[in-house]
């Protein structure tokens, strides 16, 4: 593999988190060439093999990166690229680039509520929407009824014993366990190979001043005005229009968001 260093950087979470919102952001600057959820379908494929242990030779998805991040640096100093869909590409990225990683975290009960609206006005199949149709969990979960591909490979289950009883929750209970199980696996990859390529941030604390943090993280001094922030911040990109607010939800659905979630909020200074 070409060791020459590629200054590359990357947004990662569980969607609903903010990366449309950083990639809006870090795209004002002149020293960035900035991309949001680049290719979903090359993503989620390379997600889907690794979340399913699937021995599928990563060296093309490297190489594909790596084309890509080239291309950038044709125009700007770092490559950046921001998508909830490479959170489990975090070692690769690291190992391949050396890349910066920032980890953007949003309170579990706001990710919930946005994902179980997101694409209804599209009439999207929703997130977990309907329960996976398997007949033998010990292995990769078969194609599902989706709008696209991609949505399909995303959206991981568990293997196993725990795939009878999660399929038989509720919606926000398993999306409660998919805001943990991101979230816990990007720490465990920033703790096990390169703690220091990975920057956490919560979307709560996105400010002006936070930004500053994370340009210099990635390696550049920004130019974004404070004024500038504030504006692309007050737009936020993505924003869902409507949601199912928490306290809608049943007890059931309260029960089984809490059970999943743990103690892994904590973690992030969240408490329920």
């Amino acid at each position: 593999m070409d060791s020459t260093p590629l200054k590359a950087a990357f947004a990662v979470g569980t969607g609903r988190c903010g990366t449309h919102l950083i990639a809006e952001l870090l795209g004002r600057e002149r020293d960035v060439k900035s991309c949001h959820e680049r290719d979903p379908l090359t993503d989620t494929f390379h997600r889907y093999c690794r979340w399913y242990r699937l021995p599928v030779d990563a060296s093309g998805y490297i190489a594909y990166k790596r084309r890509n991040i080239e291309s950038d640096l044709e125009q700007a100093r770092i490559s950046f690229e921001a998508s909830a869909y490479v959170a489990f590409a975090v070692r690769d990225l690291i190992e391949a680039f050396d890349a910066r990683i920032i980890h953007l975290v949003r309170h579990p009960r706001a990710v919930v509520e946005s994902y179980l609206s997101k694409g209804a006005h599209l009439s999207q199949v929703g997130w977990y929407a309907e329960p996976f149709i398997q007949t033998d969990p010990k292995l990769a979960l078969g194609v599902q009824r989706h709008t696209g591909f991609h949505h399909f490979l995303g959206r991981i289950a568990p293997m196993g014993d725990e795939f009878s009883s999660w399929n038989a929750m509720s919606r926000i209970g398993k999306l409660a366990w998919y805001w943990r199980t991101v979230n816990e696996h990007v720490a465990r990859e920033a703790e096990s190979i390169a703690n220091a390529r990975v920057m956490i941030c919560r979307l709560e604390d996105l400010d002006h001043e936070k930004y500053l943090e994370i340009a210099s993280f990635i390696g550049i001094q920004a130019s974004l005005t404070e004024r500038a922030f504030a504006r692309i911040a007050k737009k936020r990109p993505g924003k869902q229009e409507k949601r199912l607010p928490a306290r809608e939800w049943s007890q059931q659905e309260r029960d089984e968001f809490a059970a999943q979630l743990g103690d892994a909020p904590m973690r992030f200074g969240y408490t329920l």
